[in-house]
């Protein structure tokens, strides 16, 4: 089970644990944890640095009412090209392989992305304020809505269309900044509103005629978009 936020308490994790399941909980920086080299104090006063990764094990939780036998992985990435990584990750885990246990918080990115899209980034569910029956039938809606622009994203993810729906570089954490289902809800949008505005558009692009052919590429890019559409 990989958890953060309000699913980091190491009650819980001793509580999974306990019944055999694995875990991957992230800590605030407040918590409380001594290891073999270092005396019990809070993560932030360990003094980790930018660049660095541990691995801890056996550590001991908690001032008061204290849990042992954890292990706990620091992971903070460097600073690069000038994006500077604030926080690092500090997972409590009851796995022994450091690599495996931050490929496994790396994944549960993809679940954030996808909360992204039902909420504030794509379907703006939280604002629907409908009741269970008629909730039950929007999800179904929006499921198959949310198949369809999945499809269309991938499709222009692999044409390379990627520069002109949305940003193409990766967060410092190296996640992109839109799914698959921003794309395909980009690529849509784009293509409507370019066809909406195309006199517009046309009338602008005559003001520059030194970028023909940067504009001619962006119009291959739309026709391959628009036949998907």
């Amino acid at each position: 089970m990989i958890g953060d936020r309000e699913f980091h308490s190491a009650q819980l994790a001793d509580w999974l644990r306990v019944r055999g399941v694995n875990v991957v909980f992230r800590q605030k920086k407040s918590a409380f944890v001594a290891t073999s080299c270092q005396p019990g104090k809070s993560l932030k006063t360990q003094g980790f640095k930018s660049g660095e990764s541990h691995f801890f094990k056996n550590v001991t939780l908690q001032k008061f009412a204290p849990i042992h036998g954890f292990n706990l992985g620091v992971y903070w990435q460097k600073n690069h090209r000038g994006k500077k990584v604030k926080k690092p990750w500090y997972l409590l885990t009851t796995l022994d392989n450091p690599k495996l246990v931050k490929q496994l918080y790396q994944a549960r990115w993809g679940i954030e992305m996808m909360f992204r899209d039902c909420q504030s980034g794509g379907y703006n569910m939280e604002s629907t304020r409908v009741d269970s029956t008629r909730f039950l039938a929007l999800v179904l809606l929006i499921t198959f809505a949310y198949w369809l622009a999945t499809l269309g994203g991938h499709e222009w993810e692999a044409n390379h269309l990627v520069a002109y729906l949305g940003r193409s570089e990766k967060t410092p954490n190296n996640f992109p900044h839109h799914s698959i289902f921003g794309l395909g809800l980009s690529g849509y949008a784009w293509s409507q509103s370019l066809v909406f505005w195309q006199e517009e558009m046309l009338a602008l692009m005559a003001l520059k005629p030194h970028k023909a052919q940067n504009f001619r590429q962006g119009l291959n890019a739309l026709s391959l978009v628009q036949q998907s559409v």
